[in-house]
């Protein structure tokens, strides 16, 4: 047997030790609910035009939590250090929790009706977020009430994680430093628990964990989901540029387009320096060796380096035109 066959061989014996630690009802029910997750974010897709709230932001934040997870696993015991004399969580547990919450954090997406003609669409905060969790609770709930009292896969704990997990992915706008950030993982009144903490880090951490190229595409289709209403405009722009190079663009509905699109630039370089400005504050809390391996392992894009090239980039002048704009935001990938 060679060494990459002892390595399999190794993983499947690990992976069937974790698997037979769980109930037969618990690992029944994660396939279940994972299948309503799915069916529920495909109406939502289909129904609200969904292009950066879809089974790719999904599976990219699932992807990032776990990476997280498993950097600080090894830490696991000191972070509860200061709760030894209640029950350690089981990190094989939290972590099929982590990866519930990651699908189906975003499973409801819920707009608020449009009252000015020609703007973006806009989310009360929140309420997308309580939704989802009212709606993926009263799933879990029917499923407990299938089983006997004594063997229902989902314990009130697991509940509150999951719930606590996908309302701290609740965004909040400040004007401070014009960027957004998750109010979760600042408050001073309640401490956030460790999948929390990690569904939050990984909903907005494209730019620190997978860097510019993603956060550039994260950018473009947030602006595409936020903005249906333009979907029109820029096809035909695209058929109309391409026949004619040179059309005059001075009409009120690419003009509408380029203050958009420039207003969602100006927006997009703020989060990024958001981000690296609130990295500390959003770890601390964790134990020092957590902290320095995540950031020497995990958010290792979120760099003076990286930010000075995002602001190079980014469009500075508000008169930039409309093909500059389009150019920057690489629309021809989309539309």
């Amino acid at each position: 047997m060679n060494q990459s066959d002892k390595t399999d061989r190794k993983k499947q014996e690990s992976l069937t030790s974790e698997t037979r630690s769980f109930s037969k009802s618990f690992l029944e029910a994660l396939k279940r609910v994972k299948i309503f997750v799915e069916e529920e974010t495909s109406k939502e897709i289909k129904c609200k035009q969904l292009y950066y709230h879809n089974f790719a932001h999904s599976r990219a934040v699932a992807q990032r939590a776990e990476r997280i997870f498993q950097e600080i696993l090894p830490f696991w015991t000191s972070i509860f250090a200061d709760t030894l004399d209640k029950d350690v969580p089981d990190p094989r547990r939290v972590k099929y929790l982590i990866e519930i919450c990651a699908i189906a954090h975003d499973m409801v997406q819920d707009f608020s009706p449009v009252e000015v003609p020609k703007t973006a669409r806009k989310r009360e905060t929140g309420v997308s977020e309580r939704k989802t969790v009212i709606k993926l609770v009263e799933y879990i709930i029917r499923l407990n009430a299938e089983y006997p009292e004594n063997s229902c896969p989902f314990s009130e704990d697991d509940i509150q994680l999951i719930s606590e997990a996908i309302n701290a992915t609740i965004c909040v706008y400040d004007p401070l430093d014009k960027s957004i950030y998750q109010p979760d993982l600042y408050s001073k009144e309640k401490s956030i628990s460790i999948a929390a903490r990690i569904i939050a880090l990984a909903d907005l951490g494209g730019l620190g964990i997978e860097g510019m190229e993603s956060f550039f595409d994260e950018g473009t289709l947030i602006f595409l989901e936020e903005n249906i209403d333009l979907i029109p405009v820029l096809n035909k722009y695209f058929q109309k540029i391409k026949k004619y190079p040179h059309i005059d663009l001075q009409t009120p509905e690419y003009e509408n387009l380029r203050q958009r699109l420039f207003a969602r630039s100006q927006f997009q370089l703020n989060f990024a320096i958001g981000r690296k400005n609130r990295l500390e504050r959003e770890l601390s809390g964790l134990p020092e060796p957590v902290i320095d391996a995540l950031k020497s392992h995990i958010f290792i894009y979120l760099t003076n380096d990286i930010i000075q090239k995002i602001i190079d980039k980014t469009p500075k002048n508000p008169e930039t035109n409309l093909k500059d704009l389009v150019e920057f935001f690489h629309l021809d990938k989309y539309i």
